[in-house]
């Protein structure tokens, strides 16, 4: 315990060579934890895309024409896409505009997913056959059994794995942990608004299907204004996904280029110190103190640097949940490994025979 103390007033004794770099240390583990936490999130989005990509799907984008912002989704055009869905080759969601027909019915974000095709995709969604169910997120608080649409009551068949991300063609990756999942059968296409059928039109994937289909569906959804332009994943999605994860990697490289940097002005400071109380660790020696004392000496002071701030920094992100969790840890874990690196440097410092 004295050894404990000795060194956490040795690194209190230099605070002025030690303050700002244990703070950049704190802001670079706290900016990694959000970082990894995006990029734990990509990653789910390129498992996703690649997912369906392998299956060979089919997507569309849209045009409007002008001073009509919302097309008249005829029956016919349902009827094809739950045809598709309750045949297993294809399957649709709404993300966007499920409140906008019935927000009262909605106290956190609500994704509408319709086809057993999607749960086999996404299986690590934690999805369960129940259909009509509701799937709440981790951090979403059950206040009813039931989640109301429309006026038709959905039962609450269970919750979302932790960190899940919903993949979607349009919009690339979403983390779900804060949302609702309603799983639904094309029964429910009918109680849909117009804007909510509409975006079900719009977002449908389709699997092994004709070109003659395709363009039936176009053609169909183009008689109420709605332009659709079909577009193969396995073409359109890689160089959106590229994009994706270059931007991501350019956070990650330079938060940890300026942690290196605090890194080398930490380990300078540090050599700096340990010169000076060279004399000091030398007169323990001769009086009789063993290497595990001055290990322990010198733990304690890297400890102080190293670690007071970014561990209880870390700590408190990890109740966050996932993802930015998830990052936490990994930013945690981290600074523990450049902990034990340093340790194991400058133990050569106080070593005899290691001047």
């Amino acid at each position: 315990m004295e050894e404990v103390t000795g060194g956490m007033r040795l690194a209190l004794r230099h605070w002025r060579e030690l303050a700002g770099t244990t703070l950049i240390f704190a802001l670079v583990c706290f900016a990694l934890s959000f970082i990894l936490g995006d990029v734990i999130v990509e990653v789910g989005v390129l498992r996703g895309g690649a997912t369906v990509r392998r299956e060979g799907a089919t997507t569309f984008a849209c045009f409007y024409p002008p001073l009509r912002p919302v097309s008249d989704t005829n029956p016919r055009l349902l009827d094809m896409l739950a045809e598709k869905i309750e045949e297993g080759r294809a399957y649709s969601s709404v993300i966007g505009n499920l409140e906008a027909d019935s927000p009262e019915d909605f106290d956190v974000r609500t994704i509408l997913v319709v086809g057993g095709r999607a749960r086999s995709l996404f299986s690590d969604l934690g999805l369960t056959p129940t259909a009509p169910g509701a799937f709440l997120g981790t951090k979403v608080e059950q206040t009813s059994p039931f989640v109301r649409l429309r006026g038709k009551e959905i039962p609450v068949a269970g919750r979302l794995r932790g960190g899940a991300v919903w993949f979607d063609p349009s919009s690339a990756g979403m983390d779900l942990d804060s949302c609702q999942v309603l799983q639904v059968t094309p029964a429910e296409f009918s109680g849909l608004g117009t804007i909510a059928q509409e975006e079900l039109v719009l977002r449908a994937v389709f699997f092994d299907v004709s070109d003659d289909f395709i363009e039936e569906y176009i053609a169909e959804a183009a008689k109420g204004e709605l332009y659709l332009v079909p577009q193969h994943i396995a073409v359109v999605q890689p160089r959106g996904f590229a994009a994706l994860m270059v931007r991501a990697s350019l956070y990650l490289i330079s938060t940890v280029a300026f942690f290196a940097l605090a890194l080398f002005s930490f380990c300078a400071s540090t050599n700096e110190i340990l010169r000076q109380e060279r004399r000091a660790f030398a007169i323990r020696r001769m009086c009789g103190a063993t290497k595990v004392a001055l290990a322990v000496r010198l733990a304690s002071f890297l400890a102080v640097g190293v670690l007071a701030l970014p561990v209880p920094s870390c700590l408190a992100l990890t109740l966050l949940g996932p993802p930015v969790g998830t990052g936490a840890l990994a930013a945690l874990l981290s600074i523990l490994l450049v902990y034990v690196a340093l340790l194991c440097v400058f133990m050569r410092r106080v070593f005899p025979g290691r001047e």
